[in-house]
């Protein structure tokens, strides 16, 4: 894989419930990527820009690069998708091992993986899977838990729904049961929400190069850490050339 540095002007998932069913085989691409065939160049912001041929090895390039920049963020919810968060964070993170075995989401996407996804689907997680067991290979001093990886296509599959159900707020609720605090006056939970809104911040043209002022408006997600934008620009020869955010 070749990795260019370069000043473009652009702007660029067990603890205290374990679960016999988690357990699974080591996996093997069935269609091996070649990371030579992989181009990887960062603006003057760090904003990848990944260019291959085919839309599997530009999902491989993306984990890659993901991981590079924040791999921390990235096994958080990979420990979460395999119920193994418990022996990274303790009570706190078994609490969502327990959320995810409650939502059966690995079982879901076990049992409807091969006849839901589309084959061309499937190879771009496959690819996106290589990436990240390549990266581990490459710097296996930065893994939390080794037995989380390797990672599947199925893994992925499993940590998508996942932010999904996290992003609209569902660990909050699970807990709210666990705890007992499920029956409290609605009220106060509307009380407990006033003054929690989304992200916005200008930069002041004193700030800038070029003397003009930049806003961003409305991002609605943390600056960093879970569920944080993430942006990068893929471009393959069969058809994607995407630029935007993206979770990591």
């Amino acid at each position: 894989m070749k990795i260019k540095y370069c000043a473009f002007a652009a702007l660029a998932a067990i603890f205290l419930f374990p679960n016999l069913s988690l357990a699974q085989k080591k996996w093997e691409p069935k269609h091996p990527i070649d990371p030579s065939q992989i181009e990887i160049v960062r603006d003057a912001y760090g904003v990848p820009h990944i260019f291959a041929k085919t839309d599997a090895e530009v999902a491989y390039g993306l984990e890659w690069c993901t991981a590079e920049d924040d791999f921390g963020t990235g096994q958080w919810m990979l420990l979460a998708t395999k119920g193994l968060l418990g022996l990274h964070l303790g009570v706190e993170g078994a609490k969502i091992d327990y959320a995810v075995q409650l939502m059966g989401i690995r079982d879901m996407v076990a049992d409807n993986y091969e006849e839901e996804f589309p084959e061309d689907f499937q190879r771009v997680l496959e690819g996106a899977a290589q990436g990240i067991n390549d990266y581990v290979v490459a710097h296996p001093e930065e893994v939390y838990i080794k037995k989380a990886f390797p990672v599947s296509p199925q893994d992925i599959a499993v940590g998508y729904i996942l932010g999904q159900a996290l992003m609209g707020g569902v660990d909050g609720m699970i807990k709210k049961v666990v705890d007992g605090r499920i029956h409290k006056d609605v009220k106060d939970e509307v009380k407990a929400q006033l003054g929690i809104g989304s992200n916005a911040y200008a930069i002041s043209p004193k700030m800038t190069d070029n003397g003009e002022t930049f806003h961003v408006n409305n991002a609605h997600q943390p600056i960093e850490g879970l569920l944080s934008w993430y942006e990068a620009h893929l471009h393959s020869e069969e058809g994607w050339n995407i630029s935007g955010a993206l979770f990591h």
